[in-house]
């Protein structure tokens, strides 16, 4: 038998990864029901105990009872919390499937109509962010930025200006003094370029929901970066109409001097596609081109 090569060695890895996974998956929603239960409990228990309290010190309660009820409450706090966590779990082990089978797709050759599908398919289906009441998104929710000075982490998707070009990227490594090495996605070769921090625009890695944090969306008028449809580059554009559902697009008028207005007709462009703008001057090549053009 000959030599495993190592692009079907990771394939193999891959695979037992998922596997796994899917197992710890599997294993962590049979532990949900009974998590859920507990928490009716709790929350029944506090419901009929501060029914009865109440109602045997005609409407008043003494700071004996007062405790009593914080003790359940609290009860019910823990319970509450042990639940989410093991949801939260189960979401980050689905997108680690996920991320997994994507990589899997790319490593095998994908025509380039297939690569652009999968990558729209992949920003439809970013995590979508479910934080706490009192909470706030983190950087990369929607169009919150991460600032320049920030660190990037290998494999991070991001926009990349290259040739004028705002380009659609991979992280490869941290080159040190300010620099980074990157990859076009839709590059079948090894080749690599080199790229100051400051002109690198990370890609969200989660949704906003407009119905909870709608703060994180670009607002209509908005002036932004959003992907082109059909190709893998970056261009300037007005947001249109603001997503709606946690499932919907933006809407894009792209900067285009072919029309009277200046602008193009509105194009659909995923949450995980629209970042902030930056104004970059244009290099020795003059007005930056579709690169898929």
């Amino acid at each position: 038998m000959g030599r495993i090569s190592k692009v079907d060695q990771a394939e193999a890895a891959a695979s037992e990864k998922i596997q796994q996974t899917l197992s710890d998956i599997s294993k962590k929603i049979k532990k949900i029901r009974s998590k859920t239960e507990k928490v009716n409990e709790a929350l029944k228990a506090i419901k009929t105990q501060g029914e009865r309290l109440v109602a045997n010190n005609n409407g008043k309660m003494s700071q004996t009872n007062k405790q009593k009820i914080g003790v359940l409450y609290d009860t019910a706090m823990k319970q509450c919390i042990s639940e989410e966590i093991t949801l939260r779990s189960v979401l980050s082990d689905i997108e680690k499937v996920r991320r997994i089978q994507n990589e899997q797709k790319r490593r095998s050759n994908l025509r380039r109509g297939e690569l652009i599908q999968l990558l729209q398919q992949q920003a439809r289906t970013l995590p979508l962010w479910i934080g706490r009441v009192d909470g706030h998104p983190p950087p990369l929710v929607g169009g919150i930025p991460l600032d320049d000075d920030e660190k990037l982490n290998i494999g991070d998707y991001v926009a990349a200006l290259v040739d004028d070009i705002w380009i659609m990227a991979e992280v490869k490594e941290n080159l040190h003094g300010g620099k980074w090495l990157v990859k076009d996605i839709d590059d079948e070769t090894d080749r690599t370029s080199t790229v100051k921090r400051n002109l690198i625009i990370p890609l969200p890695k989660y949704r906003a929901d407009p119905q909870r944090d709608g703060h994180a969306l670009f607002p209509r008028e908005a002036i932004v970066l959003a992907l082109y449809p059909q190709t893998t580059c970056f261009y300037k554009g007005v947001v249109d109409v603001v997503p709606a559902t946690a499932t919907d697009d933006y809407m894009i008028m792209f900067e285009d001097p072919a029309y009277a207005s200046g602008f193009s007709p509105s194009m659909p462009a995923p949450q995980g596609f629209v970042i902030n703008y930056k104004e970059i001057q244009a290099g020795k090549n003059g007005r930056r081109k579709k690169k898929d053009d």
